[in-house]
């Protein structure tokens, strides 16, 4: 409150009398009472609205207001300003401060800012802090109650983003003011983790089914990392299927003894004091139960025991009741799983019902369908709908990037990263993962060359973030995911970056097989989805270390972790609590089979079947400089020295730790041809780890392993099927695998030199087996895993990913389409195999 001084202006005229004898009265000048000003200012109300406040004071005053006033000449003393509620347009406000108290000094004026709100109710996932936003408003928490399943006097520290919390407050009408009364938030599940499902992305939680999608938020865990049995707190949402979409994953303590699960009663049995929610048991015979048990209600249900037998014996059973009220503005965020039509469907089972009045954001009426993600703005009316003022859909991202921030601009909001501007708005997730840790995390905290990771959406030609995260910086490579444009020879754009490939550039397909440039230009088409990995460059570009094609609707899954403890082979091992097996066909990228073992860090990329095993098409070991470890074969066209030279226009370099083989340092010239691996520096040039020298009677053989009789002694076919002897000796290397790993059916790439018809291996590099593909009609039909297709052995296994149909349709006469790789028989074992209409 400000004061200000009043210049008042006295003017005293004294008049005497004198002289003998005589007399006179002095003149009485009676000087005024000293007097203040108040300033009110109101704020908070729709345009042309009137308040509703008294103001009474000394000597009785009092008077009703109804707008903004300056009360001049006002008695000095103490006023009470009473704020009463206003209902307009059928919504009640009030004053952020229901009554004020003030004391008005003389020759001042006094300011008194009073703020209306609209009484509201705000249901959705906490997206920043500072004081906490929530559908896109930021409430103040300076006085909120906090209430969690923990506690009923909470701070702001007791909650995270991705908590899906119910707020009673106010909201300013044009919502540039908001408090917040009550938060609270309530666990969905609390309990061990019973199953985990990469390819689906669910995972179980005391018998509810959890979906996981990008914008999913963890705490002291991530997807890749979470096992079976840890004990979590997840928030969520209803979607359609009556699955939950999780909001956020929060790890707890492994000694936490207390279980939450919340639901809607089924199958009440009130004599065998039995229900369900979902599909979990839940007995209540020993519970105390607090409300009437009936079908269909909402539970809060808690146990100190975790379920045996999918029976959870509960110690305490609570109906909770969470309606929307009438009067109160409302603010939903969920996921429609009812729909009529674009204006009528239901958000978190809540009837829902737009007008020709309602405001779209980020689409349009014809985008508003069943399974979308929505937050609903407007009011109930007498049939309890909600009438829709606003909806807001949640646009999936379509562009990931990771790398290092070049521009902030706290003027518009925005972040640049890889030449791309990014938009923020009041609904952005913003998260701290660095170790700085910081909780009120929010643009401004950012700073130039921060390495983050963002997700967004594009709307209006403008990219809108969804989700940004900090990291720590612990690498230079960037990584940038979207749809595919301006397709060239050997470049191509994403989202308005060129992405440049050279011959350091690796390719994988969209079922983790490597391919070459060549192929992976014929496979692409414009609005293809691509990850790439690889340098910034000065000119606005990405040099492509690693491009990788969207994966296909197979049932492919990653899995990245240290091999768990209990390693028993490589046909049977765990990674993060994740059954894993090997087979022949298996890739091993950077090492091989006989480097398995507890402890050693992965990443498999493979086939899951319907057991959760894993079949591992590809395991690649990481090394501590993966990010940007590059492969080079090709000729030196320039030379300088040792340490200055290039092969193929690329700039190589060397110190002291570089190993030559079947040369030596002196041997580096002009026309040489050589093989390099090495790491791509920062500054775009290679530094040279190993080099190997082409021998002058080198030769480079590619086949299928056949006839083998030992390591020393098999035979390798080509693609022609021609024969070639093959040999190893002891100081044959192996790249990719390891000798323990030769048999037939096994593709090699063999360099060597030849004496007396036989090659004499010098280096042997394990290929990916070759993919076959068949379509024809099913004949001489044994079983579901043995049949011919064209007229060609077939087999399938639990591995077989099966598209338009499944296992039980395959028959003779049923026309299909399989792809998968020969055993040693010359079967097909079918990765894929899809039915054709």
């Amino acid at each position: 409150m400000k004061r200000h001084l009043l210049i008042s202006i006295l003017f005293v005229f004294i008049s005497a009398c004198g002289g003998s004898g005589g007399s006179g009265n002095d003149t009485v000048v009676e000087v005024p009472t000293s007097v203040g000003n108040l300033n009110i200012s109101v704020s908070g109300l729709p345009e042309g609205e009137n308040a509703s406040i008294t103001i009474s004071g000394p000597e009785g005053f009092s008077q009703s207001i109804t707008n903004s006033i300056v009360l001049s000449g006002l008695k000095i003393g103490s006023y009470s300003v009473t704020i009463s509620d206003v209902m307009i347009s059928g919504i009640n406000y009030q004053g952020f401060d229901s009554s004020l108290d003030l004391s008005l000094s003389a020759n001042l004026t006094l300011d008194a800012n009073i703020t209306y709100g609209a009484l509201t109710q705000s249901q959705g996932v906490i997206s920043g802090f500072g004081s906490v936003f929530v559908n896109g408003t930021r409430f103040n928490t300076d006085t909120s109650i906090i209430t969690t399943d923990d506690t009923l006097n909470g701070t702001d520290s007791d909650l995270d983003i991705g908590m899906l919390v119910s707020i009673q407050g106010l909201v300013s009408h044009d919502g540039s003011l908001a408090k917040a009364t009550v938060i609270d938030y309530s666990v969905r599940a609390r309990g061990p983790v019973d199953n985990i499902n990469l390819l689906d992305n669910k995972i179980t939680v005391l018998g509810q089914v959890f979906l996981i999608d990008e914008l999913t938020e963890f705490k002291d865990t991530d997807f890749e990392s979470l096992l079976v049995g840890d004990i979590v707190d997840i928030s969520a949402i209803l979607n359609t299927e009556n699955n939950l979409l999780a909001t956020l994953i929060k790890k707890r303590d492994a000694g936490e003894s207390t279980y939450i699960v919340r639901g809607e009663v089924s199958s009440l049995d009130t004599d065998a004091h039995t229900f369900m929610l979902d599909n979990l048991t839940i007995n209540f015979a020993n519970a105390e139960v607090k409300g009437e048990l009936v079908e269909a209600v909402t539970v809060k249900v808690k146990a100190d025991t975790a379920p045996v037998d999918n029976i959870l014996h509960a110690i305490e059973v609570e109906i909770e009741t969470s309606e929307l009220a009438q009067g109160q503005f409302i603010a939903l965020d969920g996921i429609i799983n009812e729909f009529t039509n674009t204006q009528e469907f239901k958000v978190n089972s809540q009837a829902i019902m737009l007008t020709t009045d309602t405001k779209i954001e980020n689409g349009t009426l014809s985008d508003i369908s069943l399974n979308k993600r929505v937050k609903v703005f407007g009011q109930l009316n007498e049939n309890q709908i909600l009438v829709a003022n606003k909806i807001r859909l949640d646009k999936p991202g379509i562009i990931k990037v990771e790398g290092q921030i070049g521009a902030i601009n706290l003027n518009d909001d925005s972040v640049t990263v890889l030449g791309i501007t990014f938009l923020t708005d009041k609904h952005s997730h913003f998260l701290d993962k660095s170790s700085a840790k910081v909780k009120r995390f929010s643009l401004s905290d950012l700073a130039i060359d921060d390495r983050v990771e963002i997700k967004a959406f594009e709307q209006e030609s403008q990219f809108i973030i969804r989700q940004l995260k900090r990291n720590n910086p612990n690498s230079d490579m960037v990584k940038l995911e979207g749809m595919i444009s301006n397709i060239s020879e050997t470049s191509f754009e994403l989202q308005g970056v060129l992405i440049i490939t050279t011959d350091i550039t690796k390719f994988e397909g969209n079922e983790d097989d490597d391919i070459t440039q060549t192929e992976f230009f014929a496979l692409i088409s414009e609005g293809d989805e691509v990850e790439v990995k690889g340098q910034f460059q000065e000119n606005g570009s990405l040099l492509a270390l690693k491009v990788e094609l969207g994966d296909d609707d197979s049932n492919r899954v990653e899995v990245s972790g240290t091999i768990d403890d209990g390693f028993i082979s490589s046909a049977e091992f765990s990674v993060n609590g994740h059954a894993i097996t090997t087979n022949s066909n298996t890739v091993y990228e950077d090492g091989s089979e006989s480097d398995l073992q507890a402890g050693v860090e992965v990443k498999i990329k493979g086939q899951q079947s319907e057991s959760g095993v894993i079949l591992a098409t590809k395991i690649e070991f990481k090394l501590s400089d993966d990010d940007n470890k590059v492969e080079l074969k090709g000729t030196i066209d320039s030379f300088v020295s040792a340490t200055q030279f290039s092969v193929n226009n690329h700039h190589i370099t060397t110190d002291d730790n570089i190993e030559f083989k079947h040369g030596a340092i002196d041997d580096l010239e002009v026309g040489v041809n050589i093989e390099i691996e090495g790491i791509l520096l920062a500054s775009g040039t290679i530094l040279a780890k190993k080099i190997e020298f082409e021998e002058d009677d080198e030769h480079e053989i590619k086949g299928t392993v056949a006839n083998f009789n030992s390591i020393t002694d098999f035979m390798l076919e080509t693609h022609d099927g021609t024969l070639q002897a093959v040999t190893t000796t002891e100081q044959t290397e192996y790249k990719d695998g390891d000798e323990g790993m030769l048999e037939n059916g096994v593709m090699l790439e063999v360099k060597g030199r030849i004496e007396n018809n036989i090659l004499i291996a010098n280096k042997i590099e394990f290929e990916e087996a070759e993919k076959i593909e068949y379509t024809g009609i099913i004949s001489d039909f044994i079983s579901t895993t043995e049949f011919k297709v064209d007229g060609k052995a077939v087999t399938t296994n639990e591995f077989t990913h099966f598209k338009g149909g499944t296992v039980d349709d395959l028959n003779n006469g049923i026309l299909v389409e399989v792809k998968g790789t020969l055993d040693s028989n010359q079967a097909l074992v079918a990765i894929k195999l899809e039915f054709d209409d």
